[in-house]
């Protein structure tokens, strides 16, 4: 598997194409926007697009899905949780004069919406560990692929910081326990991804993120 990260707009979002099946095949997490160079990345990797994940459905990490689904026919997923942020979505974006978000109706794999503890098994028999760590949002997931040691943790674990929880919707009391008990559980080389800036490592932020002192 090969992993490649781009920023899209509109808030600088950490978009993932993750390859696998020698290449043959791919999936795409949190398309936020950008859709133009979204097309070009994925065309870039010869590779057929299968599916979209999502950690959540916040305005930023969802406004190219829409578009990519209707291109390229791919089913799009989430936590069950995050289904009346995804319907308010609109209505919370307006007083910034952004461009309103085209809307989506989410699949269910196995006939449910992804929850924790559930196992992705794509076809080349790679693994895509999920793990609900709410707080930034009701149903945000973090996407653990244990085989490249990479962690997809959208809006939950920063480097040197955490999710904010002073949105709508947020519950600030779940995150950091989520956080020690979903993620600092994993090898201290698993790389991270956060949902905005700078990468990091599960190592590194046990020793250094000063919020999980608390």
């Amino acid at each position: 598997m090969k992993a490649i990260h781009f920023q899209v707009e509109p808030l600088g979002v950490n978009c993932t194409i993750l390859t696998y099946n020698n290449g043959e095949d791919c999936l795409i997490v949190d398309p936020g926007g950008s859709e133009q160079r979204i097309s070009k990345e994925l065309a870039k990797t010869g590779a057929t697009l299968q599916m979209v994940l999502l950690t959540h459905t916040h305005y930023d990490h969802i406004g190219a899905v829409a578009y990519i689904t209707e291109k390229y026919d791919v089913p799009v997923y989430c936590h069950e949780l995050e289904l009346p942020l995804l319907q308010q979505v609109n209505e919370w974006i307006s007083p910034y004069n952004l461009d309103e978000i085209t809307m989506f109706t989410p699949s269910k794999m196995d006939d449910k919406y992804l929850h924790h503890g559930q196992i992705i098994t794509l076809s080349d028999n790679t693994e895509i560990h999920l793990k609900h760590v709410p707080g930034h949002s009701p149903g945000s997931i973090c996407f653990h692929i244990p085989a490249i040691n990479l962690l997809l943790a959208g809006d939950t674990l920063f480097r040197l910081g955490m999710g904010r929880t002073d949105i709508p919707l947020a519950q600030p009391k779940l995150l950091l326990p989520a956080i020690k008990k979903h993620l600092l559980t994993l090898p201290d080389n698993t790389k991270v991804i956060p949902g905005h800036d700078a990468f990091t490592t599960i190592g590194f932020e046990k020793q250094n993120n000063p919020h999980l002192r608390r």
